[in-house]
């Protein structure tokens, strides 16, 4: 339905099909679209769009108590956004918290904290 070369329309689709799965609790379903959405931001050259979809997946994933893979696109999402520097101050620890809330819910389920 879209042109090949339409990678950030394809982007954006694929990001708000993510959110409609993510909605109705089909976490599968929605990784696989904020998948492609990543690749497409990626394809696109857009770092940050990539950083943001990642952030919004490791939340997703927190929620649906997939701990390790949402540390992981954590952790990738604040490396996208430390190649913005101060530009992405808000972002950055933003990232960080949700990386120490991860961390947080890993411990509690390990038994620790």
């Amino acid at each position: 339905m879209m042109p090949a070369t339409a990678v950030t329309e394809r982007g954006i689709t694929h990001n708000q099909l993510g959110v409609i799965y993510r909605n109705i609790g089909d976490i599968d379903r929605a990784l696989h679209h904020y998948q492609q959405d990543i690749r497409y931001c990626e394809q696109g050259g857009d770092i940050f769009g990539a950083g943001q979809t990642r952030f919004n997946v490791a939340i997703a994933l927190l929620d649906a108590g997939r701990l390790p893979d949402a540390h992981a696109y954590a952790e990738a999402a604040l490396a996208n956004f430390r190649t913005f520097g101060d530009r992405a101050a808000d972002l950055i620890q933003s990232t960080e918290g949700l990386i120490a809330a991860i961390d947080q819910a890993v411990a509690k389920k390990a038994g620790g904290v």
